[in-house]
């Protein structure tokens, strides 16, 4: 049966209608987007995606972009929403005040994002729609990137080992290829080189890794594994949110999977 309201239409009875919002934040993103697709594919929920400027740009990079909408299956027209197109006053979050989602789940949430929902701000889609479903009474749960100080282990995009020596240069000195077959097999032109070596303009980059699959000599890498370190502000206004009316913080993606689950 296809229920209707709000001019918004969704099927199933006890069908749960997810807000994703994703931020710019590479940590835990493609954790959060593996577990996004077991619950699509429960075939019981939907998932209608509000994704920030910056949450795109990092998306394309780690290659995920056309499989999350792809992904997205909520209602239209709220299906895969965008916040290059929203404009400033973002008007399709109006739509929390209506409950046209029992939940809001943003994550993985940037140290930026968390600051700004701390003291109120909502000049983003995402900060936007967080704003509005506490409004509205809408249960929001929140994925901190930078949730307990100290070190953690995140994944990177493509990035290009690093040498002494140009990493295109074999021990004699002598190019493994001229000219770069990577540079060539870049569909959006994001490889180029500068003085010797190859560098990856991440702004253009789709995470494609045809780079990674075409350099003869290995120079490229994607998913490589590096340790960081939380800083005590971000994980202190992490920690915050915890004090604000209508959010929930989780840790681990797959926490909000549990979540789900037991309101079954």
């Amino acid at each position: 049966m296809v229920h209707c309201f709000n001019n918004i239409c969704y099927r199933g009875k006890n069908q749960v209608r997810i807000a994703w919002g994703i931020t710019g934040s590479g940590h835990l993103l493609l954790e959060t987007f593996e577990t996004m697709k077991d619950i699509v594919k429960l075939g019981k929920h939907t998932v209608s995606i509000f994704l920030s400027k910056a949450g795109e740009e990092v998306a394309r990079m780690y290659g995920i972009l056309s499989d999350l909408r792809k992904l997205a299956n909520g209602p239209l027209p709220l299906r895969f929403v965008r916040d290059l197109e929203q404009g400033a006053s973002s008007p399709t979050c109006g739509k929390f005040n209506l409950k046209a989602f029992p939940v809001l789940f943003v994550g993985p949430a940037t140290a930026n994002t968390v600051a700004k929902i701390k003291v109120g701000i909502a000049d983003t889609l995402v900060t936007n729609t967080v704003a509005m479903a506490v409004k509205g009474g809408v249960r929001v749960i929140i994925l901190p990137s930078d949730y307990v100080p100290g070190p953690i282990t995140t994944t990177l995009p493509v990035t290009v080992k690093t040498t002494e020596k140009s990493t295109c240069q074999d021990a004699a000195g002598k190019f493994t290829c001229n000219p770069c077959q990577a540079v060539d097999e870049c569909p959006t032109h994001a490889i180029s080189i500068i003085d010797g070596k190859p560098f990856v303009d991440l702004t253009k980059c789709i995470g494609c890794q045809r780079c990674v699959k075409c350099c003869k000599g290995q120079i490229f890498e994607f998913g490589k594994k590096i340790t960081i370190r939380i800083r005590q502000v971000d994980a202190e206004n992490s920690r915050a949110l915890e004090k604000l009316e209508g959010i929930k913080l989780i840790g681990h993606p797959r926490e909000f999977e549990k979540w789900l689950m037991s309101q079954d």
